[in-house]
C-alpha cells in the first residue's frame, strides 16, 4: 500500500503524553537546547530539506552557539524546506511506512547483487532532498552505498539511525561508527567502542547467569 505510514502520536497536555524524543533532544527553546548537529556528519551532508536547520547559530547550554536541528521529514512539523521548522512537543512521527519498506526491498535486493529498480529509487529520493540524478558507478555495491545515504536522510531523527548501523556493521559494513578524538575535544576524549547500550543492574540482579560484556557485540 503506497500510502502506508503509522505513527506515534503525542500531546503536550502531561509529561507521560509528550514527544519522548523532543525532550530527549533537549529542543523547543533555543536558548535552553542542549543537543545540536554542529560537528556531526549530518552537518555536513545539508543543505537538504530531509536534515533542516537554522541558517545561522542559535544559544545552547553553557552560552554555546551551535546549530540546532529542526523538524525532519518523519515529523508532523517539518516543512520542505532547508532551514526547517522548530519541532514541538506534541508533534507526531513516523514510525513505519511504505517508504521504509521500499528501503528494505532496494537494501535486500543489492545486498543479492540485484539492482533492478534501485536507481530510479535513489533517483527519487535524491530529488526530494534536492540533490540532481546520481551519476556514479551503476553497480550494486555503488547504488548500496548511495542508499545508506538516502537512507540516513529520509529518517533522520527518527531513531532509526542506530539501528542502521549495527546492521550495517553487522553484514560486512561500512562501520559508521565513530571513532578516534572527539570533535572539538582540547582534553583527547576520544570514542567510546560500544555498539549497544550496556545491561541495565536490574537486569543483571535478576538474572544470575547474565554477564556485561567488556565490549558489546
Amino acid at each position: 500500500n503506497t500510502t502506508f505510514d503509522w505513527r506515534a502520536y503525542y500531546s503536550q497536555n502531561s509529561g507521560r503524553e509528550n514527544n519522548t524524543l523532543f525532550a530527549n533532544l533537549g529542543l523547543g527553546v533555543s536558548s535552553t537546547a542542549s543537543n545540536n548537529i554542529s560537528l556531526t556528519p549530518f552537518f555536513q551532508v545539508a543543505p537538504d530539506p530531509r536534515i533542516p536547520y537554522p541558517a545561522v547559530n542559535e544559544g545552547t547550554q553553557n552560552g554555546i552557539q551551535t546549530r540546532v536541528p529542526n523538524s525532519p521529514l518523519s515529523w508532523s512539523t517539518y516543512n520542505g524546506t532547508a532551514v526547517g521548522a522548530e519541532m514541538t512537543i506534541n508533534a507526531n512521527v513516523r514510525v513505519a511506512s511504505y517508504l521504509e519498506a521500499q528501503h528494505i526491498l532496494f537494501e535486500a535486493r543489492l545486498r543479492q547483487g540485484n539492482a533492478t529498480g534501485a536507481l530510479a529509487f535513489i533517483n527519487a529520493r535524491r530529488a526530494v532532498g534536492g540533490q540532481g540524478v546520481y551519476v556514479g558507478l551503476i553497480t550494486a555495491a555503488a547504488l548500496q552505498s548511495e542508499l545508506m545515504d538516502q537512507r540516513r536522510r529520509d529518517f533522520y531523527l527518527d531513531a532509526h539511525r542506530l539501528g542502521d548501523m549495527r546492521r550495517y556493521k553487522r553484514f560486512g559494513g561500512p562501520n559508521f561508527y565513530e571513532s578516534g578524538v572527539y570533535p572539538g575535544s582540547t582534553t583527547g576524549l576520544t570514542y567510546g567502542d560500544q555498539v549497544c547500550f550496556p545491561l541495565p543492574a536490574a537486569e543483571l540482579q535478576g538474572n544470575p547467569s547474565a554477564t556485561q560484556p567488556a565490549q558489546n557485540p
